[in-house]
């Protein structure tokens, strides 16, 4: 992984949105670093972690666009994976970066993943809780329709 210096071994293609955002959580919320391998000056650093996380973030729109702009069932696939992970790792990067949440929703919403969505929301709005833009957007996910 890329962001292996930065944020440890953990993330890969099957780790769960879940795991994600207990990563969050655990790291940037409750400040707990027993057990992270990453880099602690890096999740200090919010400068840092929003540079890093834009980055990743416009990689994986890349992604996204080619994934809505397909030509086989099978890139479309390919690229919905790789759009899955880079906005993972963008969220992972920094979890309270209104880019990567916005994007990610979008794209999890488009897969039919509200659930994953509405988790990845709320986890940012618990770490700035007073953001009126992520209580709106959360809003707006609980009234879309549940996955099946």
């Amino acid at each position: 992984m890329i962001f292996r210096p930065l944020l440890g071994d953990w993330l890969h293609y099957d780790t769960s949105i879940a795991e994600v955002a207990t990563f969050a959580e655990k790291i940037y919320l409750n400040h707990d670093l027993g057990g992270f391998t990453g880099d602690p000056q890096f999740v200090a650093d919010t400068w840092a972690q929003k540079a890093f996380s834009k980055l990743r973030s416009s990689i994986a729109g890349n992604y996204s666009w080619r994934m809505n702009h397909a030509r086989t069932p099978d890139e479309k696939k390919r690229m919905a994976q790789e759009a899955d992970f880079a906005f993972r790792q963008a969220f992972a990067l920094c979890p309270t970066s209104p880019e990567a949440l916005y994007r990610y929703v979008n794209l999890l919403v488009s897969l039919n993943r509200a659930d994953d969505a509405r988790l990845l929301t709320e986890t940012s709005l618990k770490l700035d809780p007073k953001n009126a833009q992520v209580q709106s957007l959360l809003e707006q996910l609980k009234k879309s329709p549940r996955e099946r």
